[in-house]
């Protein structure tokens, strides 16, 4: 006769930080509050990172990086897509371009904070320069760009996001840096 005998599972977890997104939300969906600080954590850089690109102001940004995690969680039961990452990357676009447009109505953009702490090696004119041929690109052009440098996306991530294939990603973002080379060499050639 054999004795069945209650073994711990040898079956390695999934840490949270290597855990499908999807499935991280399902738990928030389900009252696992605590799941949403690994969400919160898990998107903030890129999230934080697109809206600073959209709105050029580093307070603007966190009050349309604030609204959107609020927003993701008002409305975390009504989310009945495929698609997380394209429905999170559409309201952090909304929250972002509705703050864009309150700041144009009150105060220019503040210069100093507009790109990233590096700067890529450039000065502040240069990279103002450069901010502005990015948002001049076309919105399909401008969004894979945001969503690449300042999200920090991979094609496949973009794609999700954007609900297209990893093929049209991968043209766009060779059309987008191909039309910002013209204009920035363009520009460059012109000033030197």
């Amino acid at each position: 006769m054999y004795h069945l005998m209650s073994y711990p599972s040898t079956a390695a977890k999934v840490p949270f930080e290597l855990e499908p997104l999807d499935a991280v939300f399902e738990r928030i969906r389900k009252g696992d509050e605590g799941s949403f600080e690994v969400f919160y954590d898990r998107l903030k850089r890129p999230l934080m990172a697109y809206c600073l690109a959209i709105t050029g102001d580093v307070d603007s940004a966190k009050d349309a990086f604030h609204n959107t995690i609020l927003s993701i969680y008002e409305n975390r039961n009504r989310f009945k897509s495929v698609n997380l990452m394209g429905w999170v990357f559409t309201i952090a676009r909304n929250a972002s371009r509705s703050i864009e447009q309150r700041q144009k109505r009150r105060v220019a953009i503040d210069e100093t904070h507009m790109t990233s702490a590096d700067g890529f090696g450039l000065d502040l004119d240069e990279r103002l320069i450069v901010k502005q041929a990015i948002m001049d690109l076309p919105d399909e052009f401008r969004q894979v760009i945001l969503l690449k440098y300042f999200g920090e996306m991979s094609v496949a991530d973009i794609a999700e996001a954007e609900d297209i294939s990893a093929d049209l990603v991968k043209i766009r973002l060779f059309r987008a840096r191909k039309r910002l080379a013209e204009v920035l060499r363009i520009h460059f050639e012109s000033h030197t």
